[in-house]
Order: structure tokens, then C-alpha cells, then sequence
């Protein structure tokens, strides 16, 4: 087959397993309770058959036809990715192991990072908080940096929660953010050292007369 046929017909099956991802996952995770693989059957309804079928065929080519490496484990996690996204509900989503681990540090309120809050904003990663004592507050950066790079990748088109997964990492490790100033139009690299961050600081302030100002950063 021909590049151009190669790239042609990529294009068409990438577009129909997308399609097809509403239907697909609910037989991708089948598992055997046995330790070695073994072949399970499993029955589908008559109505989904056609669909899974389809499903397979398209997932089959493209695991021989596509021109660069892609594994079932990734065609599926996308599949499943998929359900989701065709929701078109923000409070909806897949995670996979490392996220879900990821939103259970979150909800502890303890991690291993640089300690900033980060949010796509106009399709930049922009730094929306520095937590007091971190790492982040000591390098210098501020609420609006926008991080461009951490070790050296681009981090262009990436989510959120993959920009964080990079930031973080074992206490004591180093970690290179790449930064964009838009007040100064800067752009800077900063060395620091991940550490254990607390996620609820909260900052008590005494104003005087019996009143105090409390500051609860995040919570969950």
C-alpha cells in the first residue's frame, strides 16, 4: 500500500473507532479470575453484536495496517476515553490507575511537587496559585506564569492533569519548568526540588478587636 493510501486509510479507521467507542468498552475489560490467559466467552446481546464485530474488525486493522506502533491497551483506554467524551459533560470522565491515584492524593491533601495550582486557560497551562513555602513560591514563580516545558517537553495541547503528572514526583527530585511571563514577557527555566506539599494550608491572620481573617486555599 502506498504512503498516501497508508495515511488515507488511518485517517478513515481512527475516525471509525471513535465512532465506535460508545459500544466498545463495555467488553474491553473482560478478565479471567485465572491466573493464565485463557479464552472467555462471553455473550453479547443480539442488538450489540453487529457493533462489536465492527468494533473488533476496526481495532484488528488497525493494529496491522497502522504505519507506527500502537498497542490494544491503547486503542482501548481511548475506546473507554471515548464513552465518556461523547457525553459532552464536564463533570463526567475516565481515569485511568495514575489518575485515579492522582485525585486520591488530591482528596487526602498531601502530594510530592513543586506546590502551584494549575489550569488551562485559553489553551495555555497557566499557574493559578503558588502554595506559601513551596518549592514554586522559593523558585519565583507567580500566579499567571504560564509553563511552557517541564525536563525539556513541550507541553503544548496537554491537559492539565498530564502537566501535573510531570510536576510531580519523589521528594528530593529535581524537576526543570520552562515558564512564560506575560506581565514582563519573560520566559524562564527554573531548577527546583520537589517536596512533600499540604494541600489545606490554612493562613490565620489576626486584624484586631476580636476579628481574624481565615484563609482556606482549597478544600475538597
Amino acid at each position: 500500500m502506498s504512503k498516501k493510501g497508508i495515511r488515507a486509510f488511518s485517517t478513515i479507521m481512527i475516525a471509525t473507532l471513535v465512532t465506535l467507542s460508545i459500544c466498545a468498552p463495555v467488553y474491553a475489560e473482560i478478565v479471567s479470575p485465572q491466573k493464565e490467559s485463557q479464552t472467555v466467552s462471553v455473550q453479547i446481546p443480539p442488538a450489540d453484536q453487529e457493533w462489536v464485530k465492527l468494533f473488533q474488525d476496526v481495532k484488528d486493522a488497525i493494529l496491522n495496517l497502522y504505519p507506527k506502533d500502537v498497542t490494544v491497551e491503547t486503542l482501548y483506554q481511548g475506546a473507554i476515553e471515548g464513552l465518556f467524551d461523547s457525553l459532552d459533560d464536564p463533570y463526567s470522565e475516565y481515569l485511568d490507575k495514575q489518575e485515579f491515584e492522582r485525585l486520591f492524593e488530591e482528596l487526602e491533601g498531601e502530594f510530592s511537587g513543586i506546590g502551584v495550582s494549575i489550569q488551562s486557560i485559553n489553551d495555555n497551562i497557566t499557574v493559578v496559585s503558588v502554595f506559601k513555602g513551596s518549592p514554586a513560591e522559593r523558585a519565583g514563580i507567580r500566579s499567571g506564569d504560564i509553563i511552557i516545558a517541564v525536563d525539556g517537553v513541550d507541553i503544548l495541547g496537554k491537559s492539565p492533569q498530564d502537566v501535573s503528572t510531570l510536576l510531580r514526583g519523589d521528594p528530593g527530585t529535581q524537576v526543570a519548568v520552562t515558564i512564560f511571563r506575560p506581565s514582563t514577557a519573560e520566559t524562564l527555566d527554573l531548577n527546583m526540588t520537589r517536596a512533600k506539599i499540604s494541600a489545606y494550608q490554612i493562613e490565620v491572620e489576626d486584624l484586631g478587636d476580636g476579628m481574624f481573617y481565615v484563609r482556606i486555599p482549597q478544600f475538597a
